[in-house]
């Protein structure tokens, strides 16, 4: 029996969207862990009470949620202010104002790469301009840390505080620089940032938010946030999951299951690719076929994604389905080497249908298939166990359905 409501907690939820959002880094993980962090260190010291404070704590892991390119975040990590940096801010507030869970963010985020200079200037809450300028103070502390890798320890700091202090009342608040060079006098702020001693704030954060029921159209709002991220990483991949959970649930129906497994179906095909977000764009993007080692670096996606999932209480059938959705029935899949019936329906359903889309859809080494041809490679792929033989067939009696649902074009249009 699968619910067809959920009662999840949005803190988790955002938690886990935060583990998505710091893949991105590739190789400078937790960014929006630090920043929240410190955000709400410097933020306490103005003596808000702790509801704003949270509020504060979920912007900053939220802050970089237009950001899907490993190209865009290394400009953002490596200079002080790039030019581009307001399409992510504005990208990631339109995120957010489409999912109503989190829309009370939005503000926040579209704000946060603002110089201090200019948001005194504009019609805004002083406690919006704070908070965002000092996300936009600490991201840029933390992008430092990363550009002084060679320099002793200690006296990175010392260049860190400098830095900062030089933009006083122009990129940022002159109250906000005091209390951050208050607060990074103390070595112990930067061992707890430097040790993750940061991340104790996290389980009390957690806890302190609840559980909320939401139905499933809530639920749908809730994960597009995270596949519209997944799915702007390559022009390649655009709404490749959306087609992918509407191809599923299709496939699910036309295969008997019940409308309350079908949303779980649906969820889990807008979140299967959640890890990719850790391949680098070089990769994804890449025209010749891939070496092997970018071949294993391909392949992690589904175990992350299963590792995010899993954290969030409730999704832990969404979470197997995402893990599972490269798994083969010959055993021959990656990356538990589940085999025949261990996989069950609904990773079998799902690893079909992620095919058929992807075939579906242009690729940077190959143009869009078409319907035949995408028959003819499914369908060796059954007769070797990669896929499922029965759903195959299935999806070969619906053709034209299973093409409308993964590419929104009627068959007669794609030749």
């Amino acid at each position: 029996m699968f619910p067809s409501r959920f009662s999840v907690s949005l803190r988790e939820v955002i938690y886990a969207l935060t583990d998505a959002l710091d893949l991105v880094g590739v190789d400078s993980l937790h960014h929006g862990k630090r920043v929240a962090y410190m955000a709400t260190e410097v933020i306490h010291t103005l003596g808000w009470d702790i509801e704003a404070m949270d509020d504060v704590f979920a912007a900053g892991m939220l802050h970089d949620c237009g950001v899907s390119s490993t190209r865009t975040h290394r400009h953002l990590v490596s200079e002080m202010e790039w030019e581009g940096a307001s399409l992510h801010c504005e990208l990631g507030a339109r995120r957010l104002a489409a999912t109503p869970p989190l829309a009370y963010l939005a503000p926040t985020v579209l704000y946060h790469h603002h110089r201090w200079e200019d948001l005194i200037r504009l019609p805004l809450d002083d406690h919006l301009r704070l908070a965002s300028n000092t996300i936009f103070l600490v991201d840029r502390v933390d992008a430092l840390l990363s550009q002084y890798p060679e320099v002793p320890e200690g006296s990175q700091f010392a260049k860190v505080r400098e830095r900062i202090h030089h933009h006083s009342g122009s990129l940022f608040s002159p109250r906000l620089i005091e209390a951050f060079l208050s607060l990074s006098a103390a070595q112990g702020f930067w061992d707890r940032l430097q040790g993750r001693g940061y991340r104790e704030y996290f389980p009390g954060w957690v806890g302190r938010g609840g559980e909320q029921d939401l139905d499933v159209a809530s639920m749908r709002r809730l994960v597009n946030l995270f596949s519209d991220i997944v799915d702007a990483k390559s022009h390649f991949t655009r709404e490749h999951s959306l087609r992918v959970a509407e191809l599923a649930r299709f496939i699910g129906g036309k295969s008997g299951l019940p409308d309350s497994y079908l949303d779980i179906l649906d969820l889990a095909g807008h979140l299967h690719d959640l890890g990719k977000l850790r391949v680098p764009d070089e990769i994804l993007d890449k025209p010749e076929p891939l070496n092997s080692t970018e071949w294993v670096l391909m392949q992690r996606h589904s175990m992350d994604s299963f590792h995010i999932l899993r954290q969030i209480r409730g999704f832990a059938e969404i979470a197997q389905l995402a893990g599972y959705h490269h798994e083969q029935p010959s055993g021959t899949g990656y990356p538990f080497h589940m085999k025949g019936v261990e996989l069950g329906i609904g990773p079998r359903i799902l690893s079909a249908a992620d095919v058929f889309q992807a075939l579906a859809q242009d690729r940077p080494y190959r143009e869009a298939l078409a319907p035949d041809k995408i028959m003819e490679i499914m369908q060796d792929m059954a007769a070797k166990d990669q896929l499922d033989a029965g759903i195959v067939q299935l999806i070969a009696d619906n053709l034209h359905d299973c093409w409308l649902a993964a590419t929104r074009q009627e068959l007669l249009a794609a030749g």
